[in-house]
C-alpha cells in the first residue's frame, strides 16, 4: 500500500462549516467525501467506497481548506485511545459528580464515531461544567455540532438523554 493510500485526512472547521452553511459550491462527490472524512478512515478505505478520483477530491477539498491531513505521526491503522477528559472543576450545588463523569464519558462515546480524537474538546463545555444548567448548554452545543452528521432530529434525541 503506497504512503498516500495510509494518509488520513480530517474536516477542518471551514469543512465543518460547508456541512451547514453550504456555500463553497461542492457537487454532490465532493460533498459525499467531505462528509466521509472523519479523522480515522486512510485515504486506501475512501478509494475503495467511492473509486478511484477520490484521490484528486481529496486534492481538492484541501486545497479550498476544507481538510488537512492528521499528523503524520500516528499510525493509519491503529488511532490512540482519547484523551482522559480533564477532571471537572470543583462541584457546585445541585451537581452529581460520579453522575456529571458518567454523562461525560457517555457523551465523548457519542462523539468519537463523528469527531474522532476531537470528540473530546467538542465536549469540552460539558466536561467543565460546573452546574447542571452549564453541563446542559454544554449538551446544547454539543448536539449542534452532532447535527451536522446526524441531521438536528436524530442530534437531539441522541443527547437528550444525558442533559440533567
Amino acid at each position: 500500500m503506497s504512503r498516500s493510500a495510509e494518509l488520513i485526512y480530517r474536516k477542518t472547521a471551514a469543512g465543518q462549516a460547508e456541512l451547514v452553511q453550504r456555500q463553497a459550491g461542492l457537487g454532490p462527490r465532493e460533498r459525499a467525501l467531505l462528509v466521509m472524512v472523519n479523522g480515522q478512515e486512510p485515504v486506501q478505505r475512501l478509494v475503495d467506497r467511492l473509486g478511484e478520483s477520490v484521490p484528486d477530491t481529496l486534492s481538492l477539498l484541501r486545497q479550498r481548506g476544507l481538510i488537512e491531513p492528521v499528523s503524520a505521526e500516528r499510525p493509519a491503522r491503529t488511532p490512540p485511545p482519547p484523551p482522559r477528559p480533564a477532571e471537572p472543576p470543583p462541584v457546585a450545588a445541585g451537581l452529581d459528580p460520579q453522575r456529571h463523569r458518567q454523562a461525560g464519558q457517555a457523551l465523548v462515546a457519542l462523539l468519537l464515531p463523528y469527531f474522532g480524537p476531537d470528540a473530546p474538546r467538542i465536549a469540552e463545555k460539558a466536561l467543565r461544567a460546573r452546574s447542571p444548567q452549564e453541563f446542559n448548554d454544554g449538551v446544547t452545543a454539543v448536539a449542534e455540532r452532532l447535527a451536522i452528521h446526524l441531521g438536528r432530529r436524530k442530534a437531539a434525541e441522541a443527547t437528550d438523554p444525558l442533559r440533567w
